[in-house]
């Protein structure tokens, strides 16, 4: 599986969020992936100052909660997550995201990885 549709543009501390995702089967190029009973996960972490990043999540989204993710249009492979203002209201700089869906009685599988970067803005200093 593969994402398409990923935004790379900064966002701004303390505001909400959408982030769209949409999964296209890797086995056929520009098909979307049908995501009945598939569930989602997404975590954010922060780089360290050598480059990686921590693999300790700062935040977690889940769609066992619908305000969190939402697969809002499963049979065309579209994931929302949904970043609250107090979500990112303590957060600046370049952080690390994992998108993983959870396919049941199967395996994990992350299908989109990269980095976010959460800008300070005059308002919500």
């Amino acid at each position: 599986m593969t994402v398409s549709d990923l935004t790379t543009e900064p966002i701004y501390a303390g505001n909400r969020h959408t982030l769209r995702y949409t999964v296209a089967d890797q086995d056929n190029a520009g098909v979307p992936k049908d995501l009945t009973g598939i569930s989602a996960r997404w975590a954010l972490s922060k780089f360290k100052t050598d480059g990686s990043f921590s693999t300790t999540s700062i935040l977690d989204k889940n769609s066992t909660n619908a305000l969190q993710i939402l697969i809002s249009a499963p049979a065309t492979g579209v994931i929302d997550v949904f970043l609250a203002e107090g979500d990112t209201t303590a957060l600046a700089g370049d952080y690390y995201f994992e998108l993983e869906l959870y396919i049941p009685a199967s395996y994990s599988l992350v299908v989109a990885a990269g980095t976010l970067t959460i800008v300070k803005n005059v308002v919500n200093v």
